[in-house]
């Protein structure tokens, strides 16, 4: 049986290649797929001034997913959000950058 995990992950403007291909390596390694970049394949006359990375995956360990994520060397991890959304889940959860730590962002 399927378990969809949906991934929205946004890295603001700046150059995030390095981490990216690592996040995309550690997937590799547990046969999960890979994060598209999709700043480029958006609807307007404009391409994304943000770079803008999503995934479906199955069985997906989220924590070891946001362990992986945490653990890159961002250039600016305050302009991170990673947003997670769990298959029968109405909406993402948020997830930025504290610190060290990726935190779920309070919302209402």
């Amino acid at each position: 049986m399927s378990v969809v995990t949906n991934i929205l992950l946004m890295t603001g403007f700046l150059d995030e290649t390095q981490p990216v291909a690592n996040i995309n390596s550690a997937l590799a390694c547990i046969s999960a797929g890979s994060l598209k970049e999709l700043s480029s394949d958006v609807g307007g006359p404009k391409a994304l001034e943000s770079n803008l990375l999503a995934a479906a995956f199955n069985h997906l360990d989220i924590g070891n997913f946001i362990s992986i994520v945490q653990c890159q060397p961002w250039e600016n991890p305050e302009n991170v959000q990673l947003l997670i959304q769990l298959q029968h889940e109405d909406r993402f959860t948020m997830y930025m950058f504290e610190g060290d730590h990726l935190i779920p962002v309070e919302t209402k």
